[in-house]
């Protein structure tokens, strides 16, 4: 390879991999930084870093997700933030125009949402140098459409919504402010314009056709997740305004309910049925919570935290736990309100929950971390903080932490999706100059 075809930042990155003989060789795992946590093995050996190919005008990017077969998806962008969809194979990129990947499944269907400066925004599912935009239920000026999850079958979740004017602001006093669909329901939105209802539909796109899947009683609703055997799960309003996550069925949208508290939000499905995510409590703390044979249950948090949410789960039925306490923040016309939030941004913890045991995970020595898939082998990655107050990526494997990141400037990153032959991607090094890697098993 060249640097000609590269921009500055991919070079030198590049040039500091190359130094260390991290490219193209196994690659020790670097030592966790506490003392306390066993030395850099994963499954008795290394891991062979390699920075993956940025497409010709960008200058950094990051990989999101890998299917079976090492089908690699994410983003990259050039030094005035213009924005590029990425598919690599083979470690070759092919890139998708203002594009934003979220997923691929494994016969190399990519799903994810165009972006435009002069329309609205529309999902999409590229396969094969193919893309097809997906219309939202009902086509107009103003409608968009979101896609974030797709099943082996190519069928497609999302939403469908309109671009209005939220209820409550006076356009006399400046431009229209419009509601995108990534605030929809917002405790933020709900204070400051209380009269706002989303507007936005579930969806589904069977063969290219969007369906709405209806709602809990309520203005809105938001298909987040879909498993292999066409179960969606998403958020619904209900009739008394409340946001309840809800599984899709025969007979049309099942409410999971909450842990005693108004809200709940699904994050993680997997292909026996089983819904995991966060919800609130009677006593307004948010508790992970996993959902199965019509039950909601708390799995609780960790010993000494107040909040948790249920990130992942496996298809063993294993459950990804993230903990932390509490914060407060001052909401106009109110003294506090308390949220809890996920990723964490005070001191947090996790732990994995088995048929109602918890095992700990451990990070990297320092007080905050943030798991966000678990393997089927219960391999957990992400991204955890060390002493010296670095967010490194990160995998928890046998009760064992590792540092998986590169030799300066690639140590800040995070690992961001694994496949089933336990090749892990995500990047290393700062926003200004991020690679996107792969870890990948000597």
């Amino acid at each position: 390879m060249t640097t000609t075809t590269r921009a500055r930042g991919r070079a030198e990155a590049l040039a500091a991999l190359t130094a260390a003989g991290a490219i193209g060789a196994a690659v020790a795992l670097a030592p966790p930084a506490a003392a306390a946590i066993p030395g850099p093995t994963y499954h008795g050996g290394g891991l062979e870093l390699i920075a993956l190919d940025l497409p010709a005008g960008t200058a950094t990017g990051y990989a999101l997700d890998v299917n079976d077969d090492g089908v690699v998806i994410g983003q990259a962008w050039d030094n005035a933030f213009n924005q590029k969809g990425v598919v690599w194979r083979d470690g070759v990129p092919t890139t998708i125009p203002g594009a934003m990947p979220w997923q691929v499944n494994d016969s190399g269907q990519v799903v994810g949402s165009l972006y435009s400066d002069t329309g609205q925004s529309r999902g999409f599912v590229w396969e094969n140098g193919t893309l097809t935009t997906l219309e939202p239920t009902d086509p107009g000026p103003d409608r968009y459409s979101y896609a974030g999850s797709i099943s082996a079958d190519g069928t497609v979740v999302g939403l469908s919504g309109t671009n209005t004017p939220l209820a409550g602001y006076d356009p006399t006093e400046g431009a229209t402010k419009q509601a995108p669909a990534g605030e929809a329901g917002s405790e933020e939105a709900d204070d400051v314009f209380p009269d706002y209802q989303p507007q936005i539909r579930a969806t589904v796109w069977r063969n290219g056709t969007a369906v709405d899947l209806g709602t809990l009683g309520g203005s809105w609703s938001s298909a987040d997740l879909i498993n292999d055997h066409g179960q969606v799960a998403g958020s619904s309003a209900t009739a008394d305004g409340s946001e309840h996550a809800f599984l899709s069925g025969p007979g049309g949208l099942r409410d999971l309910g909450t842990l005693g508290g108004p809200s709940s939000t699904p994050l993680d499905i997997n292909n026996r049925g089983q819904v995991v995510g966060v919800s609130e409590t009677a006593d307004r703390h948010s508790h992970a919570f996993l959902w199965e044979n019509g039950r909601m249950r708390d799995l609780g948090t960790a010993a000494g935290l107040t909040e948790s949410s249920a990130v992942a789960i496996n298809e063993r039925g294993q459950v990804l736990v993230e903990s932390h306490e509490q914060i407060s923040y001052p909401f106009e016309g109110e003294p506090t309100s308390t949220v809890g939030i996920f990723p964490a941004h005070t001191a947090s913890t996790a732990y994995i929950w088995t048929a109602g045991q918890q095992q700990a995970v451990t990070g990297l020595g320092g007080n905050t971390f943030s798991p966000v898939k678990l393997a089927d082998d219960g391999t957990v990655i992400g991204s955890a903080v060390t002493p010296d107050g670095v967010d490194r990526p990160w995998l928890w494997s046998g009760g064992v932490p590792h540092d998986l990141s590169g030799p300066a400037p690639l140590q800040p990153g995070q690992a961001s999706g694994i496949n089933r032959s336990g090749l892990v991607v995500g990047h290393a090094g700062s926003f200004t100059k991020q690679v996107p890697v792969i870890w990948r098993r000597t």
